[in-house]
């Protein structure tokens, strides 16, 4: 019992430690997938910098993301 405690503080205790990681979203703003994607990101950890686009397919461009792999919302974690 006394490894098990000690284990599960451990790691509680790297839980609480992790940094957020950051992670910038492009999206429509007309979709309403992308904000309950973004909803999901921040209550997995990460830190979401929302950037609405007018013009999606020209951040997929610039970003490089293949015509074939594209959406209405993108993600870059650096």
């Amino acid at each position: 019992m006394r490894r098990l405690l000690l284990v599960t503080a451990l790691f509680a205790s790297l839980a609480q430690a992790a940094e957020p990681i950051a992670i910038e979203v492009h999206r429509d703003a007309n979709c309403g997938c992308c904000k309950v994607w973004i909803e999901h990101l921040e209550a997995n950890g990460f830190e979401v910098d929302d950037h609405v686009e007018p013009d999606m397919a020209a951040v997929k461009t610039r970003l490089g993301v293949p015509h074939s792999l594209g959406s209405c919302h993108t993600g870059v974690i650096d």
